[in-house]
């Protein structure tokens, strides 16, 4: 017994000499690769600590959200994706947002996009300027600006994502399929929430199928509470 424990304690000296890592510990380093799979997005700003942006008014949610899925990078199929984010501030003068994107390096592909968001609270959908190439990750920043003399302050929220090449049989049913919430329904089969939503955005608020669909979509990524929010114009750009 005790040749065992000595075995035992003389392997873990030499792990923590060799720089040797447990299964699991390694594990989590490995989210940290710089490709974005497996690292989860910062899809909701502040956590419990309420909306940052306190100079505004808020709903009765309180956080800039990003409607992407909880974990790894998101997928779209569409040459400039779009995504949504939840903005809960509501102002008496406009409110000024910036989109940054860099690749898998972090070098900056576009120039930051500056914009003038709606005066209203709810979600907003804000699709890509440029064409994503296939199976590179991007990683993107969206920041309200709630304070322009300090950075800190600021709402923000990131994550990765990737455009793919749809599968041959989303191709194949894309032809037989004609409609925006029939396409939701073949996007949400592949996982490909983003682009799911994208196309129940444009639906009229008046479908109740299309209704049932979106909240269904938003419980599937843990955010049933937004459902009910309401879809309002995005943008002006500067």
């Amino acid at each position: 017994m005790f040749r065992h424990i000595l075995i035992s304690l003389t392997w873990i000296l030499m792990s923590f000499a060799t720089g040797f890592l447990p299964i699991q510990a390694q594990t989590r380093s490995n989210n940290n690769d710089p490709s974005g799979n497996g690292r989860p997005p910062n899809r909701v700003d502040g956590g419990d600590r309420g909306g940052r942006c306190s100079a505004t008014k808020t709903s009765a949610n309180k956080n800039l959200i990003a409607l992407v899925p909880a974990t790894g990078e998101a997928l779209s199929t569409a040459e400039s994706p779009t995504i949504l984010f939840y903005v809960p501030y509501a102002s008496d003068s406009s409110l000024a947002a910036r989109l940054s994107l860099h690749d898998e390096n972090g070098y900056r592909v576009i120039k930051p996009i500056q914009m003038t968001l709606s005066e209203i609270p709810g979600i907003v959908s804000l699709r890509l300027p440029i064409q994503l190439e296939r199976n590179k990750s991007y990683h993107w920043f969206f920041t309200i600006i709630c304070d322009t003399t300090n950075g800190t302050n600021n709402a923000v929220v990131d994550g990765w994502i990737r455009r793919i090449e749809p599968s041959p049989t989303l191709a194949r049913q894309f032809k037989e399929k004609k409609s925006q919430q029939e396409r939701a329904e073949l996007y949400v089969k592949e996982g490909l929430w983003l682009d799911a939503l994208a196309q129940l955005t444009h639906i009229p608020n008046t479908n109740r199928q299309a209704d049932t669909d979106w909240t269904n979509l938003l419980q599937n990524l843990d955010l049933r509470a937004i459902a009910p929010e309401k879809i309002v114009p995005c943008c002006t750009f500067k």
